[in-house]
């Protein structure tokens, strides 16, 4: 995995554990924000994210570093077929970050991918739909997984499909 230019001052760079309490605490931001819950982290559950993120395949974590500030911008974790996480600070949002993502994990792809995201995530939806992604499933995450969820109802989900033109099963 190789480090590339993103626009004009954004780089994407292969994750390093440098990054990693930065990257968890801006992916925590982004996901309280989206899905309206209260801003806020106790160490431990900043610990056990950092773990979390420390254990994942290596070679599918990749993180966006704003040059100027040097902070992290976005967190991409994707696969052939799957993009795993894709989260933008939300100070950088808008700007074309998570379009620009996105064609890249379109690029490395089988030609089909696939994602999660929250069913009570409007804005994510909203988004993976303007990019050709098709909602195909709803489901339930488990309430052992998300410590954040205050009951069942708030962890509706959403299986998305991206195909490739002329790809099939």
């Amino acid at each position: 995995m190789i480090e590339t230019m993103l626009l004009d001052d954004y780089r994407l760079l292969p994750f390093r554990a440098e990054f990693g309490l930065a990257t968890v605490l801006m992916w925590r931001a982004s996901f309280q924000s989206a899905m309206g819950l209260p801003a806020g982290d106790s160490w431990g559950e900043v610990c056990d994210q950092l773990a979390y993120l420390m254990a994942m395949d290596a070679g599918k974590v990749r993180v966006v570093l704003h040059e100027a500030s040097s902070e992290v911008a976005a967190l991409f974790v994707a696969s052939a077929g799957e993009v795993d996480h894709l989260y933008v600070a939300r100070s950088h949002q808008g700007r074309g970050l998570g379009t620009h993502l996105l064609n890249i994990a379109k690029q490395e792809s089988s030609g089909v991918l696939e994602l999660h995201t929250f069913a009570r995530n409007t804005g994510a939806r909203r988004f993976y739909r303007r990019h050709g992604f098709q909602e195909v499933e709803t489901g339930r995450a488990a309430m052992a997984d998300n410590p954040w969820a205050s009951s069942p109802d708030q962890l509706n989900d959403v299986r998305c499909r991206w195909r490739r033109d002329g790809v099939h099963d």
